[in-house]
């Protein structure tokens, strides 16, 4: 007795390959899964989210708002407002708590970033100060405060440094400083090993470099080349207070250092400000080679 026929060899090739196939479906689905599974386990790191540099305007501007108007009768209000808008553990405040001014309206100038997340804005700020009431020897009838009076109004320019921190939220790390056009920023300049002999030798010097700034009248005092410009006559020197000089590392004639000073503002405020200067000697005389805001602020 004959047993069922036997399938040709294309059937049994065909049912063959049908199988291999199948086979190979099932690893390959396998595998996927197995990557799918590590994917869950160890999924691929994030791009970090690119910084979006109308933050570092934005916060410029709520910043030369909150910074350059006080009240001396209110304090608290001026901390408060600082204090939201300036990173955490900073002390950027230059005002010597005396005064009054408002703040009439900002104008951003121009945005200098100098990484991927600190940027350094110069804005012109519209400010109205105030005079104090003259005190008179017999207080008047009426219980209320003698007003302040207005001044004529003016454009301070500043320079604010700001950085981006992590949460995506923007803020103040470092004191703004008034400048005038053709400013710029850059690094600190490391001072811990300062030349203390140099910097006693120049402070003299600094301070009437300064007093030429604060006026504007560079004529004399400005080094050849050097394209910045001063405050032309918007605050007066008050006082030099730090004058910090990193040790010569060459033969340039160049020498780089810390001052922080104190702006005299009208309406008897004064405002302490850090810049980076570059002094440049000139047949013997030091010369004002480069004024530009410490993007680290105060030290």
């Amino acid at each position: 007795m004959h047993g069922p026929p036997r399938d040709g060899w294309f059937v049994r090739g065909r049912r063959a390959a049908v199988l291999s196939a199948a086979v190979a479906v099932m690893l390959v689905g396998a595998a996927s899964m197995v990557d799918s599974v590590r994917s869950w386990l160890r999924p691929a790191p994030i791009a970090e989210r690119p910084v979006d540099p109308t933050g570092f305007a934005g916060t410029a501007t709520v910043a030369a708002t909150d910074y350059f108007a006080w009240d001396q009768d209110d304090k608290p209000t001026r901390t408060k407002a600082l204090n939201r808008i300036t990173a955490p553990d900073t002390d950027i405040d230059g005002w010597n708590g005396t005064g009054r001014q408002r703040v009439d309206g900002v104008a951003i100038l121009d945005v200098d970033q100098l990484a991927p997340d600190l940027a350094v804005v110069t804005v012109g700020v519209h400010v109205i100060p105030f005079t104090k009431p003259t005190t008179t020897a017999s207080p008047p009838a009426s219980t209320s405060r003698a007003p302040w009076t207005a001044q004529p109004p003016q454009w301070l320019t500043a320079a604010i440094p700001v950085r981006s921190l992590p949460g995506g939220r923007f803020a103040m790390t470092g004191r703004p400083a008034l400048v005038g056009a053709g400013h710029s920023a850059g690094p600190g300049v490391p001072t811990e090993q300062a030349d203390a002999s140099f910097g006693a030798d120049t402070k003299a010097i600094v301070s009437k470099l300064l007093t030429a700034y604060g006026t504007g009248d560079l004529e004399f005092v400005r080094a050849s080349g050097a394209g910045f410009v001063g405050l032309d006559g918007a605050a007066e020197l008050a006082e030099l207070d730090d004058w910090r000089v990193a040790p010569q590392v060459d033969s340039s004639g160049i020498r780089v250092g810390i001052a922080t000073v104190r702006w005299r503002l009208p309406g008897e405020a004064t405002l302490a400000c850090s810049y980076r200067i570059a002094l440049s000697d000139r047949d013997g005389t030091w010369l004002l080679s480069a004024i530009t805001i410490d993007a680290g602020g105060p030290r």
